[in-house]
């Protein structure tokens, strides 16, 4: 059990790292139709799941669902209302975990005490 936690860690360190790397050198083409951005290859959670396939693991925050509370304007839904890995990432940061903000304030924003 270890083993495997420690070789999920590494196996996400690196896929983040990766990810940090394509934006930095500004390689749009790994989620992108084009090296100069444009629509994606695939449906946005598809696509991010591609890429992280461990943050589709039970407790992790629903995606592709109707929110229940009120979403800021600040944080993105789909033409739908629907909330995906970019409403809380920001898909163009090159910060490693590319919160849009702090994790309580991020949580605060819908998630009201």
């Amino acid at each position: 059990m270890k083993y495997r936690i420690v070789v999920l860690l590494i196996i996400s360190f690196m896929l983040i790292l990766q990810r940090a790397n394509a934006l930095q050198t500004k390689e749009c083409a790994v989620c992108h139709l084009s090296h100069n951005g444009g629509p994606v290859k695939k449906p946005l959670t598809e696509l991010c799941v591609g890429c992280h396939r461990e943050r589709i693991e039970t407790g992790e925050h629903k995606v592709d669902i109707i929110p229940r509370y009120q979403v800021p304007q600040n944080l993105p839904l789909t033409k739908d209302g629907k909330i995906t890995c970019i409403t809380c990432h920001d898909q163009h940061s090159t910060e490693p975990i590319m919160l849009r903000f702090e994790p309580m304030v991020l949580c605060n924003k819908c998630h009201k005490k």
